[in-house]
């Protein structure tokens, strides 16, 4: 009997025939034992009295629920498939409310664009501000060196090892400023800090430090500051796999030194040394 009534049902939403005691609603139908096309070549299902006044059929009951005209029951089914998104909305709210959110991102990437100096033409003289001699060595446009030596860098930040990030201390051209390079440059991310000048000199971390920007200091490290207490926080430097007690900043650029600078606990063991790449 269950089936039956679910063959009705579906009968009558999708507007199949109706009319005698084998069909729902009223009209013309097939006859009880004859055949339909939509049911394959056995017979048509037969009829029962499901319907109420006026060729109404009622949608199957489940357990627990009323029963409902099919006709409230198909509306019902229209407006679930007429939605427009798992808000409810109909196709032309959730395209105006896409419309508005495209709209809004690109104004954020305009505004941020506008502010960003990357957005904007250099100014003439920017880059002669930007490489300005610092601690006494000049940004040069000349690129042989009668001096050249190497140095390792390796920083560590409570135990987590951090990139020394390449072209410090080097600029491109920008419109009629040419291109310079301080003595004190890196070329990739291995850590390796170039030295080339045009004679020898006692170059140091602190004047690396200061052409890359970042703060170094006894107890300061790349911003990190050193905390008092048994289980404060505080700056070691080695080189060579030694303690370096003095200021950190003092520690000589020697050819094929490598310096470890950490700010900690946890503590990481440092490198007594580094294996250059060949030609360095």
């Amino acid at each position: 009997m269950v089936d039956t009534e679910r063959i009705r049902v579906r009968a009558a939403v999708d507007g199949g025939p109706a009319g005698n005691a084998g069909t729902v609603g009223g009209g013309e139908g097939v006859p009880r034992g004859g055949s339909d096309p939509r049911w394959g070549k056995g017979p048509a299902p037969s009829g029962s009295k499901s319907t109420r006044a006026g060729g109404k059929g009622v949608a199957p009951a489940r357990s627990g629920r009323p029963s409902m005209p099919l006709d409230r029951f198909a509306r019902g089914r229209g407006r679930r498939r007429g939605r427009g998104g798992p808000a409810g909305l109909d196709p032309a709210s959730a395209g105006m409310w896409l419309g508005l959110g495209v709209l809004l991102l690109v104004l954020v990437v305009v505004a941020v664009s506008a502010k960003s100096p990357r957005s904007q033409p250099p100014a003439t003289g920017s880059l002669a501000s930007l490489t300005r001699p610092i601690d006494g060595i000049a940004c040069s446009s000349v690129k042989t060196a009668a001096y050249r030596a190497y140095v390792h860098l390796d920083l560590y930040l409570r135990g987590r090892h951090v990139g020394v990030p390449a072209d410090i201390g080097v600029f491109p051209a920008r419109g009629s400023q040419p291109a310079c390079q301080y003595a004190l440059r890196t070329r990739d991310t291995s850590g390796v800090v170039h030295v080339a000048a045009p004679r020898r000199s006692a170059y140091t971390l602190g004047q690396f430090f200061d052409i890359w920007g970042m703060p170094l200091a006894p107890g300061v490290l790349m911003g990190f500051q050193a905390t008092p207490g048994a289980h404060g926080q505080s700056v070691r430097a080695y080189v060579n796999g030694k303690a370096f007690g003095g200021n950190p900043r003092q520690i000589p650029l020697a050819p094929n030194a490598a310096i470890t600078l950490e700010y900690g606990p946890p503590w990481v063991a440092p490198v007594a040394s580094y294996h250059f790449p060949h030609g360095e």
